[in-house]
């Protein structure tokens, strides 16, 4: 075998072991840690635009109670949330998680169940960069742990202060 032949097995064996690790550190995470991840994603799904990153964090038969919308029309809301936001004239739109703004109760008698209360600023993004936050919301969830994830089931929310940008 040439030397760049090995140079892309080595390369190639070094990813698979890198791989093998991180899933490993993922399925020792304590399930708090995990709970805190999915939280971390939603945030970084939201401010990227992917509807499906934050989708695919909510369990099949996820219902928010204030709208009773499902996963299905969460789906559309925030597909026409994010495609609004790539107009030339309309703000874009961010969310940042308080550091320590999220509280995880997990329950001891169920526990493949836990309780988040998440703390979240939004904020909107003008075309030529200003930013401006505009509310303060409290969220409320309860999550399942389904095939070894953590998915939320149900959600709810409140607004602390300001108003809703969208």
């Amino acid at each position: 075998m040439s030397r760049a032949g090995k140079a892309v097995v080595a390369a190639a064996g070094a990813a698979a072991a890198a791989l093998i690790g991180y899933r490993i550190y993922l399925a020792m995470l304590p399930d708090e840690a995990r709970i805190r991840r999915v939280v971390k994603g939603i945030e970084e799904a939201f401010n990227e635009g992917s509807v499906s990153g934050i989708t695919g964090s909510l369990a099949q038969d996820f219902r928010e109670k204030d709208s009773n919308l499902g996963r299905d029309e969460v789906r559309l809301v925030l597909a026409q949330l994010f495609l609004a936001s790539q107009s030339r004239s309309a703000a874009r739109y961010r969310v940042e998680v308080e550091p320590g703004g999220v509280d995880v109760e997990l329950e001891a008698e169920r526990p493949d169940s836990a309780r988040i209360t998440v703390t979240a600023r939004f904020s909107s993004l003008s075309k030529s960069g200003e930013e401006r936050e505009e509310a303060v919301a409290e969220f409320r969830g309860e999550l399942a742990r389904i095939d070894g994830r953590w998915l939320l089931r149900r959600a709810s929310h409140r607004l602390v202060s300001g108003r809703w940008p969208f």
